[in-house]
């Protein structure tokens, strides 16, 4: 495992180097790799950092977990390289050295609207959890995102719980997605948008629509972003198994 020095957080190091290993082979489909235990042996942390880094190779498809048997390198399937997989905004952010922060959150139940239901391939009329962030790096804010959750019954309902990755908070209750399907185009943000980033109608705007279901279908995800064009960029990287999209936020000098 490459040395901390390189300032990307523990996990990230942990998943970066199991990620090498499946890729050139040592690791091989269908194989189980080592228990966590053996895990936070070998690489000196501790079992939530194993357990973090496990969790970002499932999201990127690389593994699978079979309960209660244990952690395997998940087979390849043709239609693997048309999904984009990604991970959570507040991981990309602290990999490139600024803290990724949660300026604003506010979470509600609600029924889905017949256009929300269509896009999530859920009933109309299902209960589902509607939660509004608005995220930037220190006070600067440069994306808000609006998200609809099916299945998650048991996730809480105070906007303070949503001030961190939800990515993290999904996976502390078991909810990872199998498949996510992503649009990214141009389009002017809703007026409620733009008052709540502070821009003009006129401001460049890029909008990410990423819909996203575990594959038994208990849990459903859509997240409609739109992020301000000066403020940010989406970078893509397919060296890797299927494609990874990473969120950073522009640097000024």
């Amino acid at each position: 495992m490459q040395s901390r020095s390189s300032g990307e957080p523990l996990y990230a190091l942990v998943a970066n180097d199991l990620r090498a290993k499946i890729v050139s082979g040592a690791l091989k489909p269908g194989e189980r790799i080592p228990s966590e235990h053996a895990l936070c042996d070998a690489y000196h942390v501790s079992r939530i950092t194993v357990r973090r880094g496990l969790d970002t190779l499932v999201r990127e498809r690389l593994l699978e977990r079979r309960r209660p048997v244990g952690t395997f390198v998940r087979q390849t399937h043709p239609d693997d390289g048309h999904l984009t997989l990604l991970e959570g905004l507040t991981g990309e952010v602290r990999e490139e050295g600024e803290p990724a922060v949660t300026l604003w959150a506010q979470v509600s139940r609600e029924r889905a609207r017949a256009n929300v239901a269509a896009l999530m391939g859920v009933p109309e009329g299902t209960e589902l959890l509607r939660l509004r962030r608005t995220r930037g790096s220190g006070n600067r804010p440069f994306v808000h995102f609006d998200t609809w959750l099916a299945g998650c019954d048991d996730l809480p309902g105070d906007d303070a719980s949503y001030y961190g990755s939800l990515y993290d908070l999904l996976a502390l209750h078991g909810l990872a997605a199998d498949r996510v399907r992503e649009k990214v185009e141009a389009a002017h943000a809703p007026e409620d948008v733009r008052d709540i980033l502070g821009v003009r109608r006129s401001e460049p705007m890029l909008r990410r629509i990423r819909i996203a279901e575990q594959a038994d279908g208990r849990f459903r995800e859509l997240t409609i972003c739109h992020y301000i064009g000066s403020e940010y960029r989406y970078c893509v990287d397919s060296a890797h198994v299927g494609v990874e999209a990473r969120e950073v936020p522009r640097t000024h000098a």
